[in-house]
């Protein structure tokens, strides 16, 4: 789309926002020694990135201007005229999307959110703003490495399916599985390598996290001990895990498992879940689907 006379809907109310959020009915002077207040406030944690309170809000404003170019991109490429987006998307959209970094990973999925929005609106697409707006780039990399797999064969049969009890049997079947080969082929103490070929397992069924996996068990002379596996992935992402449990995309799974050993007690399995929502999140923030833009 070129020229003036040919703006999308999605351009014209970027444009129309941003100019809205420039006027003000303050009275100029008020206004200005309120600026000039806010500014002194900010100067301590802003001058470091070379920052000043105009420059922010051109910032917010340079950033909202990408991220609508890169929506517009994928609408172009698929052949898409955009639709009317909602004030009730729009308006939350504006302000959280406008927060991030130029240089932020996430732009991505903002341009993906607003595309999507243009073709179709779904209340959805508003929760998935506030989700964007409260993580970083960590956690959605670890998101969509928990679950794109799924999403992806989910649409290969153009229908989206959200597996919530399905992995969870799986993973426990498997658990239970590789501690017991393991324990046939090398007992306890080569217990590690059946532990890591499990998690690559379950890496690629994809939609769990499995965290740590621990027993205690009576070796000879009756001494009482204890096994514990802890995925060193996991740990890496310990503090991304609360986060996304937090905002309902992760479901923590706590459970004991009986081995059919004598001598051994029940297996503790801590693991992470993908939700409903989280792989919700996933397709709309990633475009995965065939009413999707990528």
């Amino acid at each position: 789309m070129t020229g003036d006379d040919e703006k999308s809907p999605v351009k014209v109310a970027l444009e129309a926002s941003v100019k809205a959020e420039l006027k003000t009915e303050i009275p100029a002077d008020s206004s200005g020694r309120l600026l000039d207040a806010l500014t002194d406030i900010i100067r301590p944690f802003s001058e470091g990135r070379g920052l000043r309170a105009d420059q922010i809000r051109l910032q917010r404003e340079d950033v909202l201007i990408e991220i609508a170019k890169k929506a517009q991109q994928r609408l172009e490429a698929k052949g898409v005229k955009p639709k009317p987006i909602s004030n009730k998307f729009m308006v939350s959209f504006l302000e959280k999307a406008s927060c991030e970094d130029m240089q932020s990973l996430l732009l991505e999925n903002w341009a993906t959110l607003l595309a999507g929005a243009a073709q179709t609106f779904d209340p959805v697409q508003i929760r998935c703003i506030d989700i964007l707006s409260q993580i970083s780039a960590v956690e959605a990399e670890l998101l969509r490495d928990l679950c794109a797999h799924n999403l992806t064969t989910a649409w290969s049969n153009s229908k989206l399916t959200y597996p919530s009890i399905a992995p969870i049997g799986y993973m426990e079947e498997r658990v239970v599985s590789f501690i017991e080969d393991g324990l046939k082929v090398g007992g306890v103490d080569e217990l590690d390598y059946a532990c890591q070929q499990l998690l690559q397992g379950l890496e690629n069924a994809g939609n769990v996290l499995l965290v740590n996996i621990s027993f205690g068990y009576v070796a000879g002379n009756n001494l009482q001990k204890y096994y514990q596996f802890k995925n060193e992935k996991a740990n890496l992402v310990s503090s991304s895990v609360p986060l996304l449990t937090s905002l309902g995309l992760l479901r923590e799974h706590n459970c004991q498992l009986k081995l059919r050993f004598s001598g051994f007690e029940k297996v503790h399995v801590i693991a992470y879940v993908v939700t409903s929502l989280g792989m919700e999140f996933v397709a709309r923030c990633e475009g995965i689907g065939p009413d999707n833009v990528q």
